[in-house]
């Protein structure tokens, strides 16, 4: 059996990180070398890691950050396969033994990950479980966004993870799209399994304690890559649409934390680099439709308007297409409803998604669904 390594980077996570060991431990047909990092924790960190003495490797140092942590624990571990879960990251307990079977049948591949789900502090579940089945093209997908995934998802083949380097201390805010850029651009595939096997919680205030440097580390690992001058044409001409993607993204966490300034210049400086995007409608209302359903975006509507309400001129293409954009968003939620099975929600969506992009109609999964739903609906009532 191939021997897998969890390794656990702890900062004052003393109240989760006892679940995340229980999870990592409690893995069937697997057992895992379980390694704790300890960077520098000042709550009781160590006395609740104590309590599984005997169970698990305890590593402590001085506060480092995370990546450093979890190549000190790749450094000390002895697993052919490593897992890098935070301190409050929860795992199926299929996970190890389905993401190693993945690995097992295809040597091409660097890792292997699943769908998963987002989870609240309390461990409730908070959105809609995320299934993103891979495609082709991989390192085009990982540069231009359209593929992303947490860390702590990931079962990493370590020849693979040391050939490219392990994790890039420098860049403790996009660490992950880092490496698996460079995974990929190794030549490497990455595996994906449709089940969830991984739990991503959401913590109070993570965001906006985080924001600034996550932007700061996504512009500078695109630099970092594009300056690269081995790369071939058909990769080297995407730099500008990248960098583009990530100011649109900055734009919309600006907006949700109400920094209308920012947000207005992450757009025009996207617009300005990338000014095809202006010109691709369906790829707008999918960006924009994407973000309000993130877990972070308590008031869809409410964030959306403010971010329509408040455009560069550069923008001017998004206030045309206000009431499609806003449709879009109760189409995607249509959709996200009919996956948890919610058909009061599918039909609280559908009316909007109709009346503001009626294009909408022409798609026969959506009026499948709403009318699945408004019978669904009726029967409900009839019974009550």
């Amino acid at each position: 059996m191939t021997r897998v390594s969890i390794i656990i980077p702890a900062f004052n996570h003393a109240h989760l990180v006892g679940d995340t060991i229980r999870s990592a431990l409690a893995q069937t047909d697997a057992e895992p070398e379980v390694i704790v990092v300890d960077d520098g924790s000042t709550d009781n960190t160590p006395e609740v890691v104590a309590s599984f003495a005997g169970r698990v490797v305890y590593i402590r140092q001085d506060n480092a950050g995370v990546c450093a942590a979890r190549n000190r624990g790749l450094a000390c571990s002895q697993g052919d396969h490593v897992m890098f879960l935070d301190s409050d990251d929860l795992l199926a307990p299929q996970a190890i033994a389905i993401k190693s079977a993945l690995l097992d049948l295809d040597a091409r591949a660097a890792l292997a990950y699943s769908a998963w789900r987002y989870m609240g502090e309390d461990g409730v579940q908070v959105l809609d479980e995320v299934h993103p089945k891979p495609q082709d093209n991989l390192l085009k997908r990982l540069l231009l966004r359209m593929l992303g995934f947490p860390p702590g998802n990931a079962l990493i083949r370590r020849v693979m993870l040391e050939e490219v380097g392990g994790w890039d201390t420098d860049l403790a805010g996009a660490a992950d799209t880092d490496l698996w850029v460079r995974l990929a651009d190794a030549g490497h595939t990455f595996a994906y399994s449709d089940r969830v096997l991984f739990n991503y919680r959401i913590l109070q205030g993570s965001m906006s304690r985080n924001y600034a440097r996550q932007i700061k580390d996504e512009f500078k690992r695109l630099d970092k890559y594009f300056a690269r001058p081995d790369l071939p044409a058909e990769i080297a001409c995407l730099n500008q649409r990248s960098h583009a993607i990530v100011h649109l993204e900055a734009a919309t966490r600006c907006y949700l934390t109400r920094d209308i300034e920012g947000g207005k210049a992450h757009l025009r400086d996207g617009f300005l680099l990338a000014p095809e995007l202006a010109r691709d409608r369906e790829w707008l209302m999918s960006w924009l439709a994407g973000f309000a359903l993130e877990p972070l975006v308590k008031e869809p509507v409410e964030v959306l308007l403010r971010i329509l309400d408040n455009l560069p001129e550069e923008a001017d293409v998004l206030r045309r297409m206000r009431r499609e954009i806003i449709g879009s968003y109760h189409v995607a939620a249509a959709f996200a409803a009919n996956d948890k099975g919610d058909y009061n929600a599918i039909v609280r969506h559908a009316g909007p998604a109709v009346s503001m992009h009626p294009a909408i109609l022409r798609n026969r999964g959506f009026l499948r669904l709403w009318l699945t739903a408004l019978s669904r609906v009726g029967q409900q009532r009839s019974t009550a």
